[in-house]
């Protein structure tokens, strides 16, 4: 399957890092001599799959050079813009990734956990309706743990109060 692959690959790559490492002895300086590989993780995961289209999609735009203030603000993020090359490191033309830094916290809208085509659906997380650049920022846990409460609060409120999110 194409995910036993992907492990066979990123397997390979790791290895061969920590051979580099190794056999070098010393990184930037520091003496890797002794260092002992303890542990790697097995299960490669996909940064993206799919996302919901909500009332607002939110891009680095509304983040970056200075975050949008929202009416709707739910919760809030900061971890940089992380954008990685969809080719990895397999791509020695270009970096592996890219971080630009976020400056300040910027608040994320409700409406980028409300579908915009289905009525009475939420989503939240990793589903939300942010852009591929946005989403590089918002994909973190403790990030995605925020639109995972507000959802759940607005969800609990328009069930108690008998209307729509």
């Amino acid at each position: 399957s194409d995910g036993d692959e992907i492990t066979k690959e990123l397997t390979e790559a790791m290895i061969g890092v920590w051979d580099f490492i190794k056999s070098e002895g010393k990184i930037e300086g520091v003496d890797s001599t002794n260092w002992a590989l303890d542990w790697f993780g097995l299960y490669p995961c996909k940064r993206e799959a799919r996302r919901m289209i909500g009332l607002h999609v939110q891009t680095q735009n509304d983040i970056i050079p200075e975050p949008k203030d929202f009416p709707d603000t739910v919760s809030h993020g900061g971890w940089s813009l992380d954008l990685h090359d969809p080719k990895g490191i397999n791509d020695p033309d270009n970096r592996p990734n890219t971080a630009t830094k976020v400056p300040y916290l910027y608040g994320t809208p409700l409406r980028c956990f409300v579908s915009s085509n289905v009525p009475n659906l939420m989503f939240a997380g990793r589903l939300a309706s942010f852009s591929h650049v946005a989403f590089g920022s918002q994909r973190v846990m403790a990030t995605c743990s925020t639109h995972g409460q507000a959802a759940g609060t607005t969800a609990a409120y328009s069930a108690q109060y008998g209307i729509t999110p």
